[in-house]
């Protein structure tokens, strides 16, 4: 029960931190240009800071369950190969996690919201790229 907590505490934390982060950063003048030259003065007839505020909550909408799972990989990692080097992590969580039923769905959710969110920052500067910003 105290694993849960934990991953619980963690998970919370690790969110909060990266959407005030994420948030945080379209407060700055260069970034509210950025986004206006994006998405024009008013899409969807919203202010653009605002617009582009709840677009990336929207993105951001599926980290508390990435965040969650990725814990619950990363705990087991961490009883599993106690002493073990922080860059063991890597090969663990691609072949080591397999080897634990348990972990099957908290493993692959992990592993594709990472892919999701490596997209949607490709899917950015593609369209950064392509309209000149």
């Amino acid at each position: 029960m105290n694993e849960i907590k934990e991953i619980r505490q963690v998970t919370i934390l690790v969110t909060a931190l990266l959407y005030i982060g994420a948030i945080a950063a379209t407060f700055y003048p260069e970034s509210q240009i950025t986004f206006a030259r994006a998405f024009g003065d008013a899409p969807l007839g919203l202010p653009c800071r605002w617009f582009a505020r709840g677009l990336l909550m929207l993105v951001l909408a599926p980290l508390p369950l990435v965040c969650w799972h990725f814990c619950v990989v990363l705990s087991r990692w961490r009883r599993d190969v106690a002493g073990a080097s922080q860059y063991s992590i890597l090969l663990w969580i691609l072949y080591g996690a397999r080897q634990h039923r348990d972990l099957h769905l908290s493993h692959a959710i992990s592993l594709i919201g990472q892919l999701y969110f490596v997209a949607v920052v490709v899917a950015w500067i593609w369209y950064t790229e392509v309209h000149g910003l």
